[in-house]
């Protein structure tokens, strides 16, 4: 219920920037679309200000992203990504095919943007809806194969376990948790 509360919240925090990204882009119909607004209608020190917030908004969601990669793929097999021990940090083992799968990731998607900001905006609606239909399968599992009795184990979001430190954890994040969708509106 924790999760549920704090991700609705979380959603209604930033609709009022989808919104008005939607609002924007016809007007701006073009890559780095706040930068330009921001310089017509507040001037360049403002547009200055929020293309160096945006970028560091975006460079940091998309390396959070990169490293997930591997971890992905070392669930799905540990092989792919656990070979060329680099180092440990903390508990966890860092190989250079981890590395190697992130920059290839980035990689890929780099080769996305050169070529253009259509084919990126259609690739990441691609995504958008191929992680929907995820959501929807996972639902339908859950019902199918899912036992009641585990929602009863409180996780760190859960009522049972400081409902609202869990909630306000989660909305800390939810900028950067949706930072993604408003990127995809943006395009689309």
């Amino acid at each position: 219920m924790g999760t549920f509360i704090a991700a609705y919240v979380g959603m209604l925090m930033v609709l009022p920037i989808a919104v008005s990204y939607s609002l924007l882009i016809p007007y701006i119909p073009e890559a780095g679309g706040e930068y330009r607004w921001a310089c017509r209608v507040f001037g360049e020190l403002h547009g200055f200000i929020i293309g160096w917030w945006l970028y560091t908004s975006f460079v940091s969601i998309l390396l959070l992203n990169a490293t997930a990669f591997p971890v992905w793929l070392r669930i799905l097999d540990p092989r792919i990504v656990t070979w060329g021990y680099l180092y440990t940090v903390g508990r966890y083992d860092v190989y250079l095919g981890s590395v190697v799968m992130s920059l290839s990731i980035l990689f890929i998607f780099f080769l996305i943007n050169y070529i253009g900001v259509r084919i990126m905006g259609t690739t990441q609606t691609v995504l958008s809806l191929l992680l929907i239909l995820e959501g929807f399968i996972y639902i339908a599992l859950c019902l199918a194969k899912g036992d009641i009795t585990n929602t009863l184990t409180p996780s760190p979001w859960s009522l049972k376990n400081d409902a609202l430190g869990g909630i306000i954890a989660w909305l800390s994040i939810a900028p950067w948790a949706y930072l993604g969708e408003i990127i995809i509106l943006r395009y689309s």
